[in-house]
């Protein structure tokens, strides 16, 4: 039971303590409050059940989504990292025939 569902009964408890008239306006009007408060308590409880049921629907999806990215990030990794190289690093295959070096000296 909840902190304010307790609140509440008691003050349901010391209204009725109190021997109200019913047929009086403001007695009316202090019961509906309570009434009113009633059913605010009742659908705050459930409020909180919801809201604590989609806090483990979000855990869940947040410890998939960690899962998802470890895998993705792992294969990430085996595109660009060759295994059976030594240095660890992808080399790409080129001649050097294929490139020609820029010398600073030949525009002037």
């Amino acid at each position: 039971m909840s902190y304010i569902r307790e609140k509440l009964n008691f003050l349901q408890g010391y209204a009725e303590g109190l021997e109200l008239d019913a047929s009086k306006k403001e007695t009316k009007l202090i019961l509906g409050i309570l009434d009113l408060l009633d059913e605010m308590s009742y659908a705050m409880d459930e409020l909180d059940e919801e809201v604590a049921e989609l806090d483990e629907v979000i855990e869940a999806i947040d410890e998939d989504l960690a899962d998802l990215e470890m895998d993705f990030y792992e294969m990430e990794d085996d595109l660009f990292f060759d295994e059976d190289d030594d240095d660890d690093l992808f080399s790409p295959d080129y001649d050097e025939e294929d490139f020609e070096l820029y010398d600073d000296e030949d525009e002037e």
